[in-house]
């Protein structure tokens, strides 16, 4: 496998933009076996998304402002 080749996986099990709809690996889909079985090694995650969604809207807000 290339040194530089990094695959990113964002993964909620669900379709939000139209209304929800589980995707398969809400179920049967087990997308770390997917990988073993392809010989990618399993790292830890680089870092997690801000979550507070009135966070999110403020620097969303103030970036839009030129408030960087």
């Amino acid at each position: 496998m290339p040194r530089n080749l990094a695959i990113v996986a964002f993964d909620n099990g669900m379709y939000h933009i139209t209304g929800r709809q589980q995707t398969l690996t809400a179920g049967p889909v087990d997308l770390v076996a997917g990988a073993k079985g392809a010989g990618l090694e399993r790292s830890e995650p680089a870092g997690v998304t801000e979550r507070d969604p009135i966070r999110i809207r403020s620097r969303f807000m103030d970036a839009l402002a030129g408030k960087q």
